[in-house]
């Protein structure tokens, strides 16, 4: 669910890598060490994760629509990553701000320029932006794919029980034994369609 394209803010970054090649590919395929990022009062620029759950919650099925574009503010931002053999581990990234909080852990092959990440996305917020009553709205999520056309995918499940229309169609067809689930299952795999994330900026343009 994150359209990322810059992360802003003030904080330290304390890296200890070593890495061996002739290449580019050589050297990202041998990177090993750990990462440790700390930032705060920043953003995530690229989405607005704020308003898109939002509309999530408000119209559970609709998938969030278009993700791209908005910024999402952040009080504090912690980063663990260790790396071997070119593969980077993030053990947990934790993103904290007054209306959502991201979670995320999975890894990164840098040779490969592969993302494999599993998170969650919590709104802190009602949806009119106000002060929550009740508890929060926690949506998992998955980053797949290349660094350039990654895809994000939501929980289905989640959407379709948090959807008032769908519910009591997924209870009945539940009830209808092992016919019931697989129809459940072809309903998941219809609304986990992955929706593919904006290209990231080429740096090399002029």
């Amino acid at each position: 669910m994150l359209a990322i394209r810059r992360i802003e803010g003030v904080g330290d970054l304390e890296a200890d890598l070593s890495g061996t090649g002739r290449s580019y590919f050589e050297l990202a395929q041998s990177l090993s060490g750990q990462v440790n990022l700390q930032a705060a009062n920043g953003s995530v620029t690229g989405i607005d994760v704020a308003q898109v759950m939002r509309r999530i919650e408000r119209r559970p099925l609709s998938g969030g629509g278009d993700l791209r574009g908005g910024r999402t503010p952040f009080e504090r931002l912690n980063a663990s990553i260790s790396l071997a053999s070119g593969v980077a581990t993030i053990h947990t990234a934790d993103i904290l701000g007054k209306q959502v909080n991201l979670l995320l852990k999975g890894e990164v092959d840098v040779g490969a320029r592969d993302i494999d990440l599993q998170g969650h996305a919590i709104l802190l917020t009602s949806p009119s932006g106000s002060e929550r009553q009740g508890p929060p709205f926690d949506l998992p999520f998955i980053i797949q794919g290349s660094w350039q056309s990654p895809f994000v995918m939501l929980d289905p499940r989640s959407l379709i029980e948090r959807s008032g229309a769908a519910q009591p169609l997924l209870e009945a067809v539940r009830n209808r034994g092992p016919v019931g689930e697989a129809a459940v299952r072809t309903v998941i795999e219809q609304l986990a369609k992955p929706t593919a994330l904006p290209p990231a900026p080429d740096k090399t343009a002029n």
